[in-house]
C-alpha cells in the first residue's frame, strides 16, 4: 500500500507540476497577446469612430443646409 501511496503522490506532483507550467505558459501568451489585441481593438474601433462622425456631420449638414 505504500508503494500504491508514493505512486500516486507521485502522479499528482506530477499533475500540479504540469498545471503549474500550463499556469505560467498562459500568463506569457496572455501578457503578449493583449497588448496586441488592445492595440488591434482601438485601430478598428477608431475606424468606426471617424466613420460614424463623417456620416453624422454629413447629416447634420444637410439638415441644416435644408433649413429656411
Amino acid at each position: 500500500m505504500a508503494g500504491t501511496r508514493s505512486a500516486a503522490g507521485g502522479m499528482d506532483n506530477s499533475i500540479t507540476a504540469l498545471l503549474t507550467q500550463l499556469s505560467e505558459r498562459n500568463r506569457d501568451a496572455e501578457a503578449r497577446l493583449i497588448p496586441q489585441i488592445h492595440e488591434e481593438f482601438s485601430r478598428v474601433a477608431g475606424h468606426y469612430v471617424k466613420r460614424d462622425w463623417s456620416m453624422a456631420r454629413a447629416w447634420l449638414k444637410g439638415e441644416l443646409s435644408s433649413q429656411p
